[in-house]
């Protein structure tokens, strides 16, 4: 859940857990001097029409896409990524602080971003109309909306515009989708029922502002959880799921992994929904929660019940570790070609991206992985799992902040539950 409030100092967060707004010195400057060191190698793929979508002021944008229909009814998915690799040299400043920092962690107020933002929000973010480096995702889906084929390459893009949800549901809703995007709806749906994703956990609560009112209070509004959201995050997780079964059959690479809820745990979630009013249910709790509508109080209470299914969710090594799945991506049914998934598609924001991306580009391309790569493997598990934690406690620590906020003005008065 996603929560903004710029009216709100969280500056006392920030230096409690001693976050680094600011980068030293030799990171900025080889942030400032860093050129593609893959441009002679590029596919030339300007032509292919893609867009952004992304939160609004939002300058790191990792992903671009767009879709076209091939004949009976298939589709084919263009994804370009951010390939921040290309700028980074190994053993270098910008390399270094990047292994020590693992992931970019958002306050409501700001960001302490992975990458200086020469880097994040400039040379190697996907910006509307302007030629950058890339990794280009091409996956063709079939009429159920299983993936088939797929190809990766360094390529060279050029967006044709950035647009926020918010734009794009309007646009979709009023029948006037960019035609890069024309068929995300169709898509994103398809892919939601696919025999891969239909029974997958997937938690989609709405975002949250803290607005200050006129007379200097504050009170917590709740934005609307849009359909094009779930559409545009179906195309990333797309991109994983090729990714982290291509690791997974090569037995190396970094793999997201999440456990299949216990069956206490499952009869638990049921009986919380009936305590909710919800009379009946489908067979799994994934294809339940994809009926509800989370704007609603009653979705979001149950959403958070949702939530307890999903525990110990890891990065998994697969040279250390048989392949596991991820339940809230992914559920392995019988019958169904199993499939496994890796996080390569926010690559300016998290440091485990960056490595499974080039473990992917050089199993497909059937060379050998980078040196850089299997060497820094150890410390990238690290530092993905210790940034996760100090991103999971930032993140309760303003919302308990934000809370405390909303609701001292209300010391005192009495709820009907």
């Amino acid at each position: 859940m996603k929560l903004y409030a710029a009216h709100l100092d969280f500056t006392a967060i920030i230096d409690e857990f001693r976050l680094d707004p600011a980068f030293p010195p030799d990171v900025l400057a080889d942030a400032a001097t860093a050129t593609d060191q893959h441009a002679a190698g590029r596919v030339d793929a300007t032509h292919i029409p893609l867009v952004t979508i992304d939160p609004p002021g939002s300058m790191d944008l990792d992903q671009a896409v767009g879709i076209t229909m091939l004949d009976d009814e298939r589709y084919r998915v263009y994804y370009a990524i951010a390939d921040p690799a290309a700028f980074i040299t190994p053993g270098g400043a910008l390399h270094a602080e990047s292994l020590r920092r693992g992931q970019s962690i958002y306050l409501p107020d700001q960001t302490i971003r992975l990458h200086p933002p020469a880097l994040s929000e400039n040379k190697a973010s996907l910006l509307p109309n302007a030629t950058r480096p890339a990794i280009l995702w091409t996956i063709d889906l079939d009429p159920a909306g299983a993936w088939t084929d797929y190809t990766i390459t360094r390529a060279i893009v050029r967006s044709r515009a950035r647009f926020t949800y918010e734009e794009t549901q309007a646009a979709y809703d009023a029948g006037t989708l960019h035609p890069a995007i024309a068929h995300l709806p169709a898509v994103g749906k398809l892919l939601q029922t696919s025999a891969a994703r239909r029974d997958a956990i997937t938690l989609n609560f709405p975002s949250q502002e803290v607005q200050q009112t006129p007379d200097g209070l504050f009170e917590l509004i709740i934005e609307p959880r849009l359909p094009m959201m779930d559409y545009n995050s179906e195309i990333s997780l797309l991109a994983g799921r090729c990714a982290g079964t291509t690791m997974a059959n090569a037995g190396i690479g970094i793999l997201r992994t999440l456990a299949e809820p216990e069956p206490t745990a499952v009869s638990r979630f049921w009986a919380e929904a009936e305590h909710l009013g919800y009379t009946t249910h489908p067979a799994s709790p994934g294809e339940f929660l994809r009926t509800l509508d989370a704007n609603t109080s009653r979705g979001m209470a149950i959403m958070r019940e949702a939530q307890k299914l999903l525990r110990g969710s890891e990065y998994l090594d697969l040279g250390a570790n048989p392949p596991r799945s991820h339940a809230g991506v992914i559920t392995n049914n019988d019958g169904v070609r199993p499939e496994y998934y890796a996080q390569v598609t926010a690559p300016l924001r998290r440091l485990a991206d960056r490595y499974a991306t080039e473990i992917v580009l050089s199993l497909v391309a059937e060379t050998p992985i980078p040196d850089w790569v299997t060497c820094d493997l150890e410390q990238v598990l690290a530092a993905m799992t210790a940034s996760g934690r100090l991103a999971a406690t930032v993140d309760h620590a303003c919302l308990d902040y934000c809370e405390a906020e909303v609701l001292k003005t209300f010391v005192g008065n009495q709820f009907p539950a």
